[in-house]
């Protein structure tokens, strides 16, 4: 599904590079969480960006639509899919595509400080809520889980 267009979907979701792609992630972020959610723009752009690994979703004209990031430790984070593109599957693609990395990355597991409002989302994808409920930025979250499957490397075969 990764770096592939699937046109029955009318999206398609790649590997982004912060250093290039960054204009575009921030765009989406700040749509999403500064605008519509009222999240300090200094608590949303962390600086932890750099370091994480970031998808985007485009529509089929090319226009970015979607991103989200993952950590080295396998935090998942920053899912964002711009109003006009939600329920059609893009933010379980791009979810898909990083539980699927992790795996490849030989990681256990990944979790994420799910919103209130996403918490059946993630759950739908295999995630368990672990510990009470929190506030992170002034929004009810829930910390949650799941096993990834891990995939042969080239040196495995």
């Amino acid at each position: 599904m990764t770096d592939a267009a699937a046109p029955e979907t009318g999206f398609l979701i790649a590997r982004a590079d912060w250093e290039t792609d960054a204009t575009a992630i921030r765009a989406i972020r700040t749509t999403v969480f500064v605008e519509e959610q009222d999240i300090d723009p200094e608590l949303e752009f962390d600086g932890a960006d750099p370091l994480c690994v970031h998808y985007l979703a485009y529509a089929i004209d090319g226009r970015p639509i979607a991103t989200a990031r993952m950590a080295a430790d396998g935090r998942i984070g920053r899912m964002a899919v711009l109003p006009d593109y939600r329920n059609q599957g893009v933010g379980s693609a791009l979810l898909l595509s990083l539980i699927e990395l992790a795996g490849e990355h030989e990681l256990d597991e990944v979790y994420v400080h799910a919103q209130a409002s996403a918490a059946t989302f993630y759950h739908q994808h295999g995630f368990i809520a672990t510990g009470e409920p929190f506030a992170e930025a002034g929004i009810t979250h829930y910390s949650m889980s799941r096993f990834c499957e891990t995939f042969p490397t080239r040196e495995d075969e």
